[in-house]
């Protein structure tokens, strides 16, 4: 099914007797429920048929309920598929799609961040784009010997030939678990990104002016691309030690 084929709900149920005149593409569906793949031009047999993005609906005289016939996407060759979904697939999907859907005003209320560079606010990453800063360091020492890895072969496997990168300076050892209904045992199987989100999501809610109690229930997401878990590896070192919740922790 084509992506357009998607609407929104307010556009499936506001279809008015007047809506649904002929609109029909050469399938349309029959008062008896069979499909029909004659062409049609609605006005002419009487009924009430109607094509909106890739989805024929009847409003025929019989007693059944109406049966949604959905037009299948056209063929495309398998090399092509690819870069077929990148290209054609959105912009078919803005083009064709409900005029709610494009255009839907976004405002940003509040903001959270934790950068390279000490960086803990958008204050203090606004001083660090201001005053041309780098979050750029060593390689810190808690982290790992930078001395033992170092290696200026960069082909030499188990070593690395960077002098240092962008590191985020947060306290991860300062979550408050409690706060956010953790217990210890719980904080311990999180991942540090992890927690680092939930802290950012809080602080995120509190620049809104949004008190948290007031989105419980309600249809709100938090959404977030990670890429490494080497928190979760690190737990597999030793499996006599590994965390009672580890499972539902990463």
């Amino acid at each position: 099914m084509a992506p357009y084929a998607l609407t929104p709900t307010s556009e499936r149920g506001s279809l008015s007797d007047g809506e649904l005149n002929g609109h029909g593409n050469g399938v349309h569906e029959s008062t008896n429920g069979n499909v029909d793949h004659e062409p049609s031009s609605g006005a002419a047999n009487g009924h009430h048929d109607a094509h909106r993005n890739g989805v024929a609906l009847s409003d025929g005289d019989s007693s059944e309920p109406p049966q949604l016939v959905l037009e299948s996407a056209p063929a495309i060759p398998y090399e092509t598929a690819y870069t077929s979904g990148y290209t054609d697939g959105y912009t078919e999907g803005y083009t064709k799609s409900h005029i709610e859907l494009q255009n839907q005003p976004i405002a940003i209320v509040g903001m959270s961040c934790r950068f390279p560079g000490n960086v803990s606010t958008p204050d203090e990453f606004w001083e660090l784009c201001a005053r041309a800063r780098t979050g750029f360091s060593e390689i810190p020492k808690d982290r790992f010997s930078g001395n033992r890895f170092v290696h200026p072969n960069p082909g030499k496997s188990g070593t690395t030939n960077a002098h240092g990168g962008n590191f985020v300076q947060a306290d991860l050892k300062a979550f408050d678990a409690p706060f956010f209904s953790f217990t210890a045992q719980e904080a311990t199987s999180l991942d540090p990104q992890q927690r680092l989100l939930l802290e950012c999501t809080f602080e995120a809610l509190e620049s809104a002016g949004i008190p948290k109690h007031s989105i419980v229930g309600q249809d709100v997401g938090c959404f977030i691309g990670g890429t490494f878990s080497e928190y979760e590896a690190d737990l597999f070192r030793d499996p006599e030690t590994i965390p009672m919740h580890q499972a539902t922790g990463q």
